[in-house]
């Protein structure tokens, strides 16, 4: 009887560090804007774990987040990337305020991530189109160039990370 209560006990101390550490891990990766994530990636053929790990890697979920290089939200994307998305999606062209908005900045980042998965043949590759940009991607692509081997080692560092972050949101939410 006393070994069962002893079992009882390390069996509930288990399940609450366990559980406590699933929770702590939760907050760390939150899936915030839930309904616009959702909404957008169904809508784009986006992953959502894909579209949360860009998310937490780009902005940490801080809607108002601007970048050294004037990317903008949640999903920083700069005031000319905002304007070719819009074009592309056919869209009344909003100004680059809009980007502070998280549905507006989600939707659009979600659908630059739709863009580039269909164009690129990896997910590290569209992360890279999202990160160092279209241009230089297709060449690398063009040349060749291995997604390990991107010269660019901040994109590598990007990609790493992000493939990363959305391997802890599948294992967490899935």
């Amino acid at each position: 009887m006393k070994h069962v209560k002893r079992f009882i006990i390390v069996l509930t101390l288990l399940i609450v560090v366990i559980g406590g550490g699933i929770y702590g891990a939760k907050r760390l990766y939150p899936m915030n804007y839930s309904e616009f994530v959702e909404k957008y990636c169904d809508e784009y053929g986006v992953s959502t774990d894909l579209a949360y790990a860009v998310i937490k890697c780009e902005s940490g979920f801080n809607p108002d987040a601007v970048s050294d290089v004037g990317a903008i939200g949640l999903m920083q994307l700069t005031p000319e990337t905002f304007e070719w998305i819009q074009g592309k999606m056919k869209v009344e062209v909003e100004n680059t305020e809009a980007l502070y908005d998280p549905e507006t900045n989600i939707r659009a980042g979600i659908y630059l991530l739709s863009i580039n998965l269909a164009d690129f043949e990896t997910t590290e590759y569209a992360l890279s189109a999202y990160h160092a940009g279209r241009g230089v991607t297709e060449k690398w692509v063009t040349d060749g160039i291995e997604a390990e081997d991107i010269p660019y080692s901040d994109t590598k560092s990007y990609i790493k990370r992000v493939v990363t972050t959305q391997k802890i949101y599948d294992l967490l939410y899935n």
